[in-house]
């Protein structure tokens, strides 16, 4: 029950930001708007009390959970699960591990960078 359903109404609520919990505690159900309306917000008070009280509500607490199963998320799960997992053979891990150090891989690219780029001569 939101402003693009009853706008008029919506308009006229003392707190915007209210649960519907909240909202079927108050006693006298009144107490969520200023009053008086306006004849657009009185035709849709009478809607909106119909659809407020044919709400089928659980006592049970609502647990949110992710596509990870799990109620937090982490960056480093979704990353991993969204990119995938890609299998390397070993042979390739085992070369880049032997001849390829941090220092050298990230000069040797710079340097072919660098080589590569047009000459503006």
């Amino acid at each position: 029950m939101n402003c693009q359903t009853y706008p008029e109404l919506f308009s006229f609520a003392k707190n915007t930001n209210i649960t519907i919990e909240n909202t079927l505690s108050l006693s006298p159900i009144d107490q969520l708007f200023h009053f008086p309306l306006s004849s657009q917000a009185r035709t849709q008070f009478g809607p909106f009390l119909a659809r407020l009280f044919d709400l089928n509500l659980n006592a049970e607490p609502y647990l949110w959970t992710y596509i990870l199963g799990s109620p937090t998320l982490t960056s480093s799960k979704a990353y991993k699960w969204l990119t995938g997992h890609a299998l390397v053979d070993p042979a390739f891990k085992w070369l880049r591990k032997k001849f390829c150090h941090t220092n050298i891989r990230s000069s040797f690219g710079f340097f072919l960078k660098i080589r590569l780029a047009p000459k503006d001569f």
